[in-house]
């Protein structure tokens, strides 16, 4: 046989040897042209109501709760291992590192712990006392929130070293909370009903984002260009629960959904204005540049309590009071 058949016909066999041992498939990012057709991709087991964060590579997922934390595949959603807490946590989370839970048992200092091995390390020293701390979605950044102050520090997560403090909030509730938005760049600062956004680079405070009732769930797009809102309110003449979206540059906010139920989790699709919302057992998917035709992704069991998307904006994670993990990617 000729030499130049043989190495194409090789190559052709190595190929298909390949994908017959179950190669590894990538989705297409989660789009406003796509996201009709989102499906059930996958579905695990995590201990109820605990938090999800995704890897910033987006391959794994951390579901943490006040005194534990899972390493979950992000493909698959196998655990790939679990830590339990020394202490108690007055507040949790994960480091997006793919592999470390994060929590702070003194109130002052956020330490990251290991899944897998256990060993922990110190991320942030904050020197005073804090109220509860967030990382930016890359895992570059953290902030923390002063209970000594209405000031919210973030530092860089290599050097330890802080970045800037902001300040401005405009709340006379003593207490308070703040986390960074979907793209990294903003501060959101929220108190009972009343929110405010930080540019971190300017340190520009916006104008105050006010509600008749406790914000339950809020999400910020990877621009600041709009603020999700849920919290119960007016609508013609009933006291309900809703969801309200803001044009941050000003205006009158619009309203989205409404319902006797209360809607506990919201979320942006990375690089889009697509705009994810979780009340009971549905998921409801909205581009906020057309409020066109949304979609609705089932998710039967018990409340949805966290919802995130992939930080490559490939899949979309949901957990429930019952424990149950999910994410639906583009087939």
């Amino acid at each position: 046989m000729n030499k130049r058949v043989i190495f194409p016909l090789l190559l052709l066999i190595m190929l298909v040897s390949a994908s017959c041992q179950g190669s590894p498939t990538v989705s297409d990012p989660i789009s406003a042209e796509n996201f009709l057709d989102l499906a059930l991709s996958a579905t695990g087991s995590v201990l109820p109501y605990s938090r999800l964060v995704w890897a910033a590579d987006s391959r794994a997922i951390i579901a943490a709760d006040i005194a534990s934390a899972q390493l979950l595949d992000g493909a698959t959603l196998e655990t790939q291992a679990s830590v339990t807490y020394s202490g108690d946590a007055y507040d949790f989370g994960a480091v997006p590192d793919g592999k470390s839970a994060a929590l702070t048992t003194d109130g002052q200092k956020v330490t990251a712990i290991d899944i897998a091995s256990g060993e922990e390390r110190t991320v942030v020293d904050a020197g005073g006392y804090i109220g509860g701390f967030d990382f930016s979605p890359n895992g570059s950044r953290l902030l923390t929130v002063s209970q000594e102050e209405l000031a919210v520090t973030v530092w860089d997560v290599d050097s330890g070293e802080e970045v800037t403090t902001l300040t401005g909030f405009m709340t006379a509730a003593p207490v308070y909370d703040a986390g960074f938005g979907s793209g990294g760049d903003h501060v959101v600062w929220i108190s009972r009903g009343t929110l405010q956004i930080s540019d971190i680079e300017s340190g520009f405070m916006s104008d105050t984002f006010g509600h008749e009732d406790f914000v339950t769930a809020w999400a910020l797009s990877h621009d600041g260009k709009y603020l999700a809102t849920a919290a119960a309110g007016t609508v013609q003449g009933h006291f309900v629960p809703q969801v309200l979206v803001w044009d941050t540059a000003g205006g009158e906010p619009r309203m989205l959904m409404n319902d006797d139920n209360s809607y506990e989790a919201l979320a942006f699709c990375p690089h889009t204005h697509l705009l994810a919302i979780a009340q009971d057992e549905m998921i409801t998917l909205i581009n906020l540049d057309a409020f066109d035709k949304p979609t609705e992704l089932s998710f039967p069991g018990g409340q949805i309590t966290a919802l995130e998307f992939s930080p490559d904006g490939r899949a979309l994670a949901a957990a429930n009071a019952d424990g149950i993990i999910k994410t639906w990617r583009i087939p």
